[in-house]
C-alpha cells in the first residue's frame, strides 16, 4: 500500500492520514521504495514509488478491535442475504439500522438488492511464495496477463505474487498463474481468485438508507489496482456522513459529493487511462510500443492517476 506521502501526490484533499492509517504504519512489515514497470519484450522501467506491505489479516483484525473498542458491535460468520428497506436480513437473523453501509466487495449484495449497480470486474489470483526478495514490486505487462498485468510484491521473507486480466477474459486463469510461477522459476502455488474492479467507481453509490464504499463502489485506482488506501479514506467519509445524518439529519447524497471531492478526480482519471491502455493490449508488438513511447516519466503519471500529458500552457509556465 501508498506512504501517506504518496497518497497525499495522489488526492492531495486528504486529511488527516496519520491517524486513519494508524493501523497499517503500525504493522506495516516491508517497504517497498521502486515499482519496476516491464513491457512484453523484456523491458524495464523504474518509477520511484513510496510504499509497505503488511500482512493483511492482521490489519483488518486490528482495524476490527479498533471499531468494537469504539462501541461497534463485530458479528463474524455472518452473511448478508439481502437488503429490505431498512432491514438487512442476513443467516443469522435481520438487522435494522437508520443507514447501512455495503462495503462487501465488487459483488455487493447490498448494492444488488437496492439496485445501485456493481462495478466492472476482471479476474485475478494470487499466493504467498516464501524466499527472499528486494524492495522492488515487479509489475509485467503483456499477453502473460491479457488487459491486465502480473505480480510480485515483496513482503518479509515472502512475496505476494499474482496476476489479474481485464474485464473481457473468458480464459483459465489458474494456467495463466501457474505459467508466470515457473516464468519466475517459482514453486507452483495454489492461487486464490476473485474478481476485483477495473474501470473505476460506478455511477452512484448512494440509495438512501445504503451507501457503498471500497470495492462495492470501485474504489480502486484503475492504472494500478490499488484500493486500500481509498477504502480507508472513502469508509471515513462514509462513517463521518452516517453520523452527520443520524445526528443532524444530513441528506445521505452528502456521501457521493463528499467522496468524488477527495478522490474522484484521479479515480476518473485513472478510469480514463485503463480505458486508453485498453486498446493496446491485444497485442504485446503494439503495447510494447506504447511503452517505449511513454516512458518512465509519463508511465509515472499514469500509475498515480495523473493526466499522460501537461496542458501546453502550463507546460509554457513551468520553462
Amino acid at each position: 500500500m501508498a506512504t501517506n506521502e504518496e497518497v497525499r501526490a495522489i488526492f492531495p484533499t486528504s486529511d488527516d492520514l496519520e491517524d486513519l492509517m494508524e493501523v497499517p504504519y503500525r504493522i506495516r512489515m516491508w517497504d517497498t521504495d521502486v515499482l519496476r514497470l516491464w513491457s512484453p519484450s523484456g523491458r524495464y522501467w523504474d518509477v520511484p514509488f513510496k510504499g509497505f506491505t503488511v500482512a493483511r489479516d492482521e490489519m483488518d483484525q486490528r482495524l476490527a478491535d479498533q471499531a468494537v473498542a469504539e462501541g461497534a458491535e463485530l458479528r463474524t460468520k455472518t452473511t448478508c442475504l439481502t437488503v429490505r428497506g431498512n432491514e438487512v436480513v442476513t443467516d443469522r437473523g435481520t438487522f435494522a439500522g437508520k443507514v447501512i453501509v455495503g462495503a462487501d466487495g465488487p459483488s455487493s449484495r447490498v448494492a444488488k438488492s437496492v439496485g445501485l449497480p456493481n462495478p466492472v470486474t476482471g479476474p485475478a489470483m494470487s499466493a504467498i511464495v516464501e524466499g527472499d526478495f528486494t524492495t522492488i514490486t515487479d509489475l509485467y505487462f503483456g499477453n502473460l496477463a491479457p488487459g491486465g498485468y502480473a505480480w510480485l510484491i515483496p513482503k518479509d521473507g515472502c512475496a505476494n505474487v499474482g496476476l489479474g486480466a481485464w474485464q473481457h477474459f473468458d480464459g483459465n486463469l489458474n494456467r495463466l498463474f501457474e505459467a508466470f510461477l515457473r516464468r519466475q522459476g517459482l514453486p507452483l502455488k495454489r492461487g486464490t481468485g476473485g474478481h476485483v474492479p477495473v474501470l473505476g467507481p460506478v455511477d452512484r453509490t448512494v440509495k438512501p438508507p445504503v451507501l457503498l464504499v471500497g470495492d462495492a463502489a470501485g474504489h480502486v485506482m484503475a492504472t494500478n489496482g490499488g484500493g486500500i488506501n481509498v477504502a480507508m479514506i472513502t469508509g471515513r467519509i462514509a462513517g463521518t456522513t452516517a453520523a452527520d445524518h443520524v445526528l443532524d439529519g444530513v441528506p445521505l447524497d452528502a456521501y457521493e459529493a463528499r467522496w468524488r471531492a477527495a478522490v474522484g478526480g484521479p479515480l476518473a482519471q485513472g478510469a480514463r487511462i485503463k480505458k486508453l491502455a485498453d486498446r493496446f493490449f491485444g497485442s504485446d508488438r503494439s503495447l510494447d510500443l506504447a511503452m517505449r513511447i511513454l516512458g518512465a516519466r509519463r508511465m509515472a503519471r499514469a500509475v498515480r492517476c495523473q493526466p499522460l500529458f501537461f496542458p501546453r500552457r502550463a507546460a509554457a509556465k513551468a520553462f
